[in-house]
């Protein structure tokens, strides 16, 4: 049996740089992402399996020296979504303290909303806030939800003059989350 990983959050560690600069490292690294695979909207990784709505085709799948399960860049914007799933037994962190371990490192903080949504039959913490990273201004939207013993972290990450026009596709992007095919997650089995 595997000893469980601690919780690690995947949205500042993967913007540690200007966002260009992150951007343009994380399409340069393309087929280094992470130990499991995404086939036909389904990833099949470590800790969890999970579903994701369909990205048209301006998103390409990108790894991002393993801060991410799963991430896309989106051409023409160079915007950012990530999905990211972190698995132990007996886990019980609330939804807001979730949420603040992944907006450390922002500075500048502006939250635009937040309220609580449905995600795969559970309770979700969705934000949309500005923030600068590195001291470069971003516009973020970022999910969290708790289901068995795992941890599920999504985020949409853009400059501010391009969200507008991607936040659609990640509305899509969470509209498909599932959880897929395991009664517990592999790390606690």
């Amino acid at each position: 049996m595997r000893t469980p990983a601690p919780f690690r959050s995947s949205v500042a560690g993967s913007f540690q740089l200007p966002l260009l600069v992150v951007l343009s490292a994380a399409v340069s690294v393309l087929g280094c992402a992470s130990s499991g695979s995404y086939h036909e909207g389904v990833y099949e990784g470590d800790d969890a399996d999970f579903r994701v709505g369909g990205l048209g085709p301006e998103w390409t799948r990108i790894g991002v020296r393993d801060q991410n399960d799963l991430a896309f860049i989106h051409g023409p914007t160079s915007a950012v979504i990530q999905a990211n799933a972190s698995c132990q037994a007996g886990l019980d962190i609330p939804l807001e303290a979730l949420r603040n371990h992944l907006v450390i490192g922002f500075t500048d903080r502006e939250t635009l909303r937040e309220e609580r949504i449905g995600l795969d039959g559970r309770e979700a913490l969705d934000m949309h806030m500005r923030a600068r990273i590195d001291g470069v201004l971003v516009e973020l939207r970022l999910t969290v939800m708790k289901k068995n013993d795992c941890v599920f972290d999504m985020a949409l990450m853009a400059s501010p003059d391009a969200f507008p026009s991607v936040e659609a596709s990640y509305d899509t992007f969470l509209r498909g989350f599932h959880t897929e095919g395991r009664d517990a997650p592999r790390a606690v089995r």
